[in-house]
């Protein structure tokens, strides 16, 4: 090896920094869905156990009220 082809040149980071960007890429609209998927199942839960919680907490205030007819 000589000392030209030991040289890294501008253009040879800045392929391969297009080279692992394009990666990138393709991973992230591979990826897309599944994470669609996955935050709209995160959210439903969080809704269900919101909600759950406010039936468990409004049960507990609630005063019984007997009405009698007299």
């Amino acid at each position: 090896m000589d000392q030209s082809e030991k040289k890294i040149s501008p253009r040879d980071i800045e392929a391969k920094l297009r080279e692992l960007q394009g990666g990138l890429d393709r991973a992230k609209e591979t990826a897309r869905p599944a994470l669609n998927s996955i935050g709209a199942i995160a959210v439903t839960a969080a809704v269900v156990v919101v909600f759950l919680i406010g039936v468990k907490f409004g049960r507990r205030k609630n005063a019984i009220v007997e009405v009698r007819r007299i």
